[in-house]
């Protein structure tokens, strides 16, 4: 909490115009609670609308951090829906952070992954290519590190060994489980320095979801110089060029129906509704590239591209958006 306070005055003193007074505060946020209050009385409550409310709604126009996301939700907006990318600091790319010793010196290439367990993020889709791609005499290593709401770190990792057992079970590639690529789950809770050694330390990031607004796992590895591979939708085509490899690749794919059988909401991601479905044989060929080609890394490149998606950056563009 002390670190957040501290980024917004910093920004406050650095950008902003200056702390308004206790008085000031209240009035704004009480303007603007009663407009809210104002619209659910009338759309959701028993009060009545005048003719007077003209098309009453909760916002002027929405911000989204994505141009496909911007399509998508003006089909279904009468409100004006403008792109702003998600904004960073852009300073920790620039640090060097300690190495985390997994005692996997000797191995020539780090893949890695971050993220939830969930079936939006196509984790065994993930393994699966890594495991037809690249075998024990490979010497490589996929780390994945994972967290799932309400599960520990021990019966998470439990599960997760589970899923690469099922994999190989269901690929059938070796008869004997240890002639696979080897894979390491972290699953214990961990703070922000270790996700960036992560990023700083291993070569390269795969994100091949169904779908991501913006994917800031990607965008890290991305200005550390961890190519990250990820589906051509959503977030990440923002930030990779896909005429540039050093920024990382996109994923072809198509649109499948969807499978989310632990979402976290009810009428979110069903059958009803379809999502990007990337490439497998396109992830297989983008993970033997990177291995490939490891001298590839250009991280002062990533840095000076990373910096168009600063805070001072973002916000610059948030206020050209203002006032159009």
């Amino acid at each position: 909490m002390n670190k957040a306070q501290q980024m917004v005055d910093n920004w406050i003193k650095t950008y902003g115009v200056r702390y308004f007074s206790e008085l000031t505060n209240m009035a704004i946020l009480t303007e603007e609670v009663g407009e809210v209050a104002r619209i659910i009385s009338r759309k959701f409550g028993e009060q009545s609308e005048k003719s007077s409310d003209g098309n009453l709604d909760l916002a002027d126009e929405v911000w989204v951090t994505n141009n496909e996301l911007k399509d998508h939700t003006q089909k279904l907006l009468n409100t004006k829906v403008k792109n702003v990318p998600q904004a960073v600091q852009t300073e920790k790319y620039k640090k060097k952070y300690k190495e985390v010793d997994f005692g996997t010196s000797d191995v020539d290439f780090k893949f890695y992954f971050i993220g939830d367990i969930n079936d939006r993020k196509n984790l065994k889709s993930i393994i699966k290519c890594y495991y037809r791609t690249f075998n024990a005499g490979s010497n490589t290593m996929l780390f994945i590190k994972v967290k799932k709401f309400s599960m520990s770190s021990q019966a998470l990792d439990a599960h997760c060994r589970q899923i690469c057992s099922d994999i190989q079970k269901e690929m059938r590639i070796y008869s004997n489980g240890m002639q696979y690529a080897s894979v390491k789950f972290i699953t214990a809770n961990t703070d922000e320095d270790f996700i960036y050694s992560l990023h700083q330390y291993c070569d390269c990031f795969i994100g091949a979801s169904h779908g991501e607004a913006w994917s800031l796992p990607a965008f890290d590895a991305m200005c550390f110089g961890s190519t990250p591979i990820c589906s051509d939708e959503g977030g990440p085509k923002e930030f990779i060029d896909k005429n540039n490899k050093n920024t990382g690749t996109l994923i072809e794919g198509q649109y499948g129906i969807c499978n989310e059988q632990n979402g976290a909401f009810p009428h979110i991601f069903t059958g009803s509704e379809l999502w990007f479905d990337p490439s497998e044989e396109h992830l297989c060929n983008a993970m033997k590239y990177y291995y490939d080609n490891k001298s590839i890394k250009d991280i002062n490149n990533c840095h000076n591209f990373g910096n168009s998606f600063s805070l001072k950056e973002v916000g610059k563009k948030m206020k050209e958006l203002l006032y159009e």
